[in-house]
């Protein structure tokens, strides 16, 4: 009874908070700027087809069962529940929480409630040291902490979010630490009816701290716009089309899935040790379910590709790879087509959490490269994603405040590269200096203010370059209302090395693309050169040529900029020296 009360009184303060016109309620989809925006759209247009289907142990013969599924339909009106019942105990848009809950039907409920609701999810990479999660919760210090028991028995133990945290969720079976689980949350928002917070495209969306490569993990500010630009670009870029069956390896990219009307089988394994993944069970669920795209980390796809050559498995419904995280090697690419069909095609995105993707480049032309790469010239990145555009700066020790403080590097000149691009992040949260090293803010041509952002690829800047591409004009962007006018002659008379030529795959509108080649490192010197011509960077994909470009190529007015300091560049080269491995970049003009 008394339990019957309570939930009648928090029903009671959610009705009276959803008649306050600025509540979190059910908002028009197509004008809120929120990766959830397209869930009630799909679950419309297809409200049976599967949107999540997860392992669910095993059965007598061994065989993994997937018996754990959500359709369109349930994900939608799941998640609106679950969100209803988050703000009935207090946590509504703008607070953020600590999420730390398995690959599961349960964790994307989770995380399409929390953004329905415009709260702020904190994603923290769980194989980090527990010190550095420890300080990552301290810093985000989220007012929520949703987790299995496992993650609140540790919060209590080891302190997490102690000072912060005033409401707990528990995904699962609760104990003695209060808060409520799951189920009673989703119990409390039954009946509530749509959600979806009238958020913009500036409102923080997210916290998803970097895995901690170059020091303490930073938590990057992801806003709802860097999230819907994310999809278009994907989209764009691979030809995603809705209907489709994904295998995400890596579950935060699962989250993209649904966005894009997919169907994603979250394999039997542990995300945070993919070499240890047990291929047998990932390629029976691809033909189980006629997976046809999936993400693996080079790790993943390595053991994936042994064993399908040692048993001479092919996968005919496999006809995308993407690989991210690290570099690629071409005999993995090669062992990897021999599993797929003739137009099965393998691309490896680069960035990092601070702006992803930056580049692609395909298995064939990354083949291509093999001689050389095994010669010592680096792995190739790709060509840039549209509308990002790469530039390379001079390197100084010290923050850079506005772009007019930038000297832009000559033909063979050592520097930094930034990016500028609508998925470039603008800022870490609660480091401020942090953010004024790696970022840029840059005035438009027409003179308006853009949120620019600076992204540090040291990994790409001390590289030296082993073919260029060189086109006649350099363009520099406007916002989409405006028109793009070229700002200088870049240096024309540089030849075009025949390495710089569009192979037989790559169609005419990627031709005119950044073009990113690798090179061997400069093991006696702490950097090397790098080659560099600007270029038009197509967002219309429909002009062949630069010069048919000037008044049609646009960057959305938040750009971004990325660079990179001396010192992390330093610790780079120093790990890359150990291991006898360094990725370099030549950047196509």
């Amino acid at each position: 009874m008394l339990l019957q009360a309570a939930m009648g009184i928090m029903r009671a303060r959610y009705n009276a908070a959803m008649s306050n016109p600025s509540s979190p309620a059910s908002a028009d989809a197509a004008s809120v700027c929120n990766i959830a925006a397209a869930l009630p759209r799909l679950a419309a247009e297809r409200p049976e087809q599967i949107a999540i289907r997860c392992p669910a142990g095993v059965d007598a013969q061994g065989r993994v069962q997937y018996t754990q599924s959500l359709s369109y339909a349930e994900l939608d009106q799941r998640s609106d529940a679950i969100a209803a019942g988050l703000a009935c105990i207090g946590i509504g848009r703008g607070v953020r929480c600590a999420v730390m809950v398995r690959p599961s039907p349960a964790f994307f409920l989770l995380m399409f409630a929390l953004f329905k609701l415009g709260a702020v999810p904190v994603l923290i990479d769980p194989g980090i040291d527990k010190r550095a999660l420890k300080q990552c919760l301290h810093e985000a210090a989220p007012q929520a902490f949703i987790g299995i028991p496992l993650a609140q028995f540790a919060r209590l133990l080891l302190g997490w979010g102690r000072g912060h945290v005033r409401q707990l969720v528990t995904v699962g079976q609760r104990w003695l630490w209060g808060g409520h689980t799951l189920a009673q949350v989703e119990a409390l928002g039954a009946g509530c009816g749509p959600q979806l917070a009238a958020t913009e495209g500036d409102e923080v969306a997210a916290i998803l701290f970097t895995s901690g490569s170059t020091g303490v993990p930073k938590g990057v500010v992801y806003r709802h716009r860097h999230f819907v630009a994310q999809i278009e670009l994907l989209g764009r870029a691979f030809g995603i089309q809705p209907g489709g069956v994904d295998l995400p390896t890596f579950p935060p990219f699962a989250l993209f899935d649904p966005a894009l009307g997919l169907t994603s089988v979250i394999p039997d394994m542990d995300p945070t040790r993919p070499a240890r993944a047990n291929p047998a069970k990932l390629i029976d669920a691809i033909q189980r379910f006629g997976v046809n795209q999936m993400f693996g980390s080079p790790a993943l796809l390595d053991v994936l590709s042994r064993y399908g050559e040692q048993h001479a498995i092919r996968l005919p419904s496999l006809r995308r790879v993407t690989s991210a995280g690290a570099p690629v090697p071409p005999a993995v690419v090669e062992r990897m087509q021999a599993m797929l069909p003739e137009d099965g095609e393998i691309w490896t995105p680069y960035g990092a959490t601070e702006c992803l993707p930056v580049a692609v480049i395909e298995g064939r032309e990354l083949r291509a490269t093999r001689a050389a790469t095994e010669a010592g010239a680096g792995t190739c990145v790709g060509r840039a994603v549209a509308p990002n555009e790469v530039r390379i700066i001079a390197i100084v020790d010290r923050a850079i405040a506005d772009w007019s403080e930038v000297r832009e590097c000559a033909v063979g000149e050592v520097g930094e590269i930034s990016v500028a691009g609508p998925t470039a992040t603008d800022s870490y949260f609660e480091r401020p200096q942090a953010t004024a090293l790696a970022k840029i803010r840059e005035t438009l041509p027409d003179g308006a203010r853009a949120s620019c952002i600076a992204w540090a690829m040291w990994a790409m800047s001390m590289a030296k370059v082993a073919c260029g591409f060189v086109d006649a004009n350099r363009i520099v962007s406007k916002p989409p209302t405006a028109r793009a006018t070229p700002s200088r002659s870049s240096r024309s008379s540089t030849p075009t090395p025949p390495c710089a030529a569009a192979p037989w795959w790559a169609s005419a509108n990627r031709a005119n693309r950044f073009r990113c080649c690798a090179s061997s490192a400069n093991r006696k010197a702490r950097s090397a050169t790098i080659n560099y011509a600007p270029n038009c960077v197509h967002s219309h994909n429909s002009s062949p040529t630069p010069a048919a470009c000037n008044t049609s190529c646009s960057i959305p007015a938040s750009r971004s900029t990325s660079a990179t300091t001396p010192r992390s560049a330093a610790r780079f080269w120093r790990r890359g020296r150990r291991r006898g491995l360094l990725i370099h970049v030549d950047m196509p003009g």
